[in-house]
This record gives structure tokens, C-alpha cells and sequence, in this order.
């Protein structure tokens, strides 16, 4: 589906980068005229961005060291591992403390990151049980631009249906 749309020359978001799979083919889609922006707080994950970057030649990938969020601060990010897949600020309390670490992130909202600058027309948020808070952070850039979306959402997220009542309410199906 995504390899599918136009995106030449446009500006999408990885929310949840983590290794850059998603940011690899969003690159390749956009372009050298387009931009891709991952947005990653887990420091290995960054770091291997950073690799994927260079050895691919990626010129028009923007790596920013944070997660999203419907807060621009910190937050408290739980995690079985570093580079961690299952990485979330949703889960902190669900787990032990012995059981996973603990990190402190910086986030930012949407809204914040794209108040100055073009607007993204695809965003892709896997961010293990957070993507409603990261779009009540793009609330505005939702409604005013409209981009395509595609995210993940857990079996818990979809019965409980605020994610979806949210986007339909910005005039979103799907």
C-alpha cells in the first residue's frame, strides 16, 4: 500500500521508527526532492538509523531523537531490551521493575514539529499502544492537512474505540 501511493517529493513521518524498515522504503518513495522524518527516542535505535542513513545514502531522512506524544517533555519509555520492539510509554505500569528498563525520553507533539515547516502527507505510528495520544498531538495538522495514515492498533485499542471515534471525528475512515 505504501509503495503504491505518490509520494514523490513529499514529506511523510515514521513515528516509532525504531531500526528504520519503515524510513528505508519512505525514503525511497519521497525521493531526493522528498523528506522522511523518523521520529525514534531509543538511543540504539538512533544509532542504527544513523548507520542506515549512511550506508544507504539516505540525504533526504531526518532522524529526530524523540518519541511523540500528545506533551512536548519527557517521558518514561518501559522496554524488555534495548532496540526494543515492544518499547512503550503505554506500558510502564504493566510490567515489574525487574522485569524491564526504565528510560527517561524527550517527546514532542505533531502540532509542535510541523507548526513552521511542510506539512507530512503520510504518517506511519507504530507506537506500541500510544498512537492516540501521538494523533491528539497532530490534532490540528490532522484536521488541516489531512494526511493518509497508517498505524498500528492493538486488539485493546480497537474494542475500546477512542482511537477510532478520534479520527472519525477529523473526518477520517477506514
Amino acid at each position: 500500500w505504501l509503495l503504491a501511493l505518490d509520494l514523490a517529493g513529499k514529506v511523510v513521518v515514521d513515528a516509532g521508527a525504531n531500526c528504520g524498515v519503515y524510513s528505508y522504503w519512505m525514503s525511497k518513495a519521497v525521493g531526493p526532492s522528498g523528506k522522511t522524518i523518523a521520529f525514534e527516542p531509543q538511543q540504539e535505535c538512533v544509532d542504527h538509523l544513523k548507520r542506515v542513513k549512511t550506508k544507504f545514502r539516505l540525504r533526504n531522512l531526518v532522524i529526530v531523537p524523540k518519541g511523540l506524544s500528545s506533551y512536548a517533555g519527557t517521558a518514561t519509555m518501559a522496554r524488555d531490551k534495548p532496540k526494543s520492539v515492544g518499547a512503550s510509554l503505554e506500558r510502564v505500569g504493566n510490567r515489574s521493575d525487574g522485569e524491564c528498563e526504565h528510560l527517561q525520553v524527550e517527546v514532542e507533539t505533531l502540532d509542535a514539529y510541523f507548526s513552521n515547516s511542510r506539512l507530512p502527507s503520510l504518517i506511519k505510528c507504530d507506537v506500541e499502544g500510544h498512537e492516540l495520544a501521538v494523533f491528539k498531538g497532530g490534532q490540528e495538522l490532522l484536521s488541516r492537512s489531512h494526511p493518509d495514515l497508517l498505524f498500528e492498533c492493538h486488539r485493546k485499542e480497537a474494542i475500546q474505540g477512542a482511537l477510532f471515534s478520534f479520527l472519525e471525528n477529523l473526518g477520517y475512515s477506514g
